[in-house]
């Protein structure tokens, strides 16, 4: 597969805007395009044109030459929870939600997808944003605003994560977006951090290292949450371990699968913080090391 990044000449790079959201929205547009492109290309194309000496209208494009959708399929995109084809969970996993949530900061942001689509030929998923430029004075002014915001997260998360420095945490998530919040959150409180894309991966890491709780999300490729669950719970040597779902839904009956399969807790998506550390925090206090 061919990956490439191309940005157009003469773009500005001192732009002030929201960066995080911006990441957020292109790293879900690309481990998209991963995801269901298994040959040929992703691209990821930037442009602009002035709006004026002081603001320009910033060009993003993510084009792929992977399994497409139809226009039917395309109506449903942005819809939490829904997905195009219950094939496509099975074989890729996810709910949908990334998307949704990107269309969601992509709004808030005063802007929107534009998709290009068809069966077995490819997508295009393209935005625009307006962003004012930046002087030398005002980028020193940004960047100590960001490292004041991360310092008050920080202190934040310190002030719940009591005794969880040095744990050992096993995030079970194929999200991209999902894995990178979830790590700052995590490394902010201390706590040491390992990754599975599914839950297969995840039976593998707990037979080679050891962990003192498992963050796991309810659907993935390979093997989802529910399976990779029942199968640590029929191993006695974890039967104190503590598995804690990551889920986006938030019905009565997605709740009751979470503790049916031998999950103890459940946090639902997006994460927020605080509530991740302190259902951390809660549960720790109750769990003994495995042998």
């Amino acid at each position: 597969m061919n990956f490439s990044i191309n940005v157009e000449a003469g773009t500005p790079t001192a732009l002030i805007g929201d960066a995080l959201r911006l990441q957020q929205i292109l790293a879900n547009l690309l481990g998209n395009a991963i995801k269901f492109t298994e040959s040929g290309y992703i691209a990821l194309n930037i442009g602009f044109n002035h709006v004026n000496p002081y603001r320009v209208c910033l060009h993003f494009a993510v084009e792929d030459s992977g399994i497409g959708m139809s226009q039917q399929e395309q109506r449903k995109l942005f819809q939490p929870f829904s997905q195009i084809d219950s094939s496509v969970t099975r074989k890729f996993g996810g709910t949908g939600l990334g998307l949704a949530i990107s269309h969601k900061l992509l709004t808030m942001m005063g802007s929107t997808f534009t998709v290009i689509s068809e069966t077995d030929c490819g997508t295009n998923f393209s935005f625009k944003l307006y962003m004012d430029t930046a002087d030398q004075t005002k980028i020193k002014q940004i960047n100590q605003t960001s490292k004041y915001a991360e310092g008050t997260v920080k202190q934040e998360l310190t002030a719940v994560a009591k005794n969880l420095t040095g744990i050992r945490v096993l995030v079970a998530e194929d999200n991209i977006i999902n894995q990178y919040v979830i790590q700052g959150f995590l490394e902010l409180s201390g706590i040491k951090v390992s990754f599975a894309d599914n839950g297969q991966e995840a039976l593998d890491l707990l037979q080679s290292q050891i962990f003192d709780l498992v963050l796991m999300d309810m659907h993935m490729p390979v093997m989802d949450g529910v399976e990779a669950t029942q199968k640590i719970r029929a191993n006695p040597q974890y039967a104190n371990l503590v598995i804690i779902a990551f889920t986006a839904g938030v019905t009565e009956e997605e709740r009751e699968r979470c503790l049916a399969c031998g999950m103890n807790d459940i946090i639902t998506k997006p994460v927020n913080g605080v509530v991740l550390v302190e259902t951390l925090q809660r549960w720790i206090k109750i769990y003994s090391p495995q042998p």
